[in-house]
């Protein structure tokens, strides 16, 4: 990033805040609401990621959260106008394509092809050719979940003919479609960092054609 954007980054919003906050200035001092929202947010996390022990939906752990926010004065009324029901929608639609691909039939034409494409799973480029259909489809799709919610199902009946264990082809599709995009539609993030104007599509564009490359070194 450094090296790609040298002359970019010293005038970048976080470049000066980063500034701003370091060490010793008085003003970077977080206030009692601020660490009371990061203590909120981590126990909200942590009910995530422990669902399954103790069964406690998600929605009910994230909106637990928003209401204590506002209890405690982190969130106010105003915060409301933050969301973005387009980004709502087009997340629903994102992880609902992998569902609508396996009932109109898509997805077992696709299988189809890739029996036919992919080589054998004792070639040495069987791996890298995973990779790749992943990036391809991930580069049309645009979203990473909904390639994922497409590319998984897909790809897990070839890795298992190969003796991939699940685990590890899982992995692998999760770290390609976070580390691998061009547009700002390619990731959820980068939406999110376009619209607030923290780097334009020129910019991705250029980090995302040295990702490509450093995917398949990962």
């Amino acid at each position: 990033v450094r090296i790609l954007f040298r002359k970019e980054l010293p005038a970048h919003p976080s470049a000066v805040f980063a500034a701003h906050v370091r060490p010793g200035n008085a003003e970077a001092a977080h206030s009692p609401a601020d660490r009371a929202g990061l203590i909120v947010m981590a126990a909200v996390m942590l009910l995530w990621a422990t669902e399954s022990l103790h069964g406690i939906p998600g929605w009910a752990a994230a909106l637990a959260g928003v209401v204590i926010l506002f209890l405690l004065g982190g969130l106010a009324a105003g915060d409301l106008k933050a969301i973005n029901p387009r980004f709502l929608i087009f997340l629903t639609a994102a992880f609902n394509i992998g569902q609508v691909l396996r009932g109109s039939g898509v997805m077992a034409a696709l299988m189809e092809k890739l029996q036919v494409l992919i080589p054998d799973g004792t070639s040495a480029i069987f791996l890298p050719a995973l990779v790749l259909f992943t990036m391809v489809l991930h580069m049309f799709i645009g979203s990473a979940v909904a390639t994922l919610s497409v590319v998984l199902p897909v790809l897990l009946p070839l890795a298992k003919a190969a003796g991939i264990p699940a685990v590890w082809l899982t992995l692998m599709c999760y770290i390609t479609v976070n580390l691998h995009f061009l547009m700002p539609f390619h990731h959820a993030t980068m939406m999110i960092g376009a619209a607030n104007g923290q780097f334009t599509d020129r910019h991705l564009i250029r980090y995302g054609l040295v990702m490509t490359v450093g995917v398949f070194a990962v």
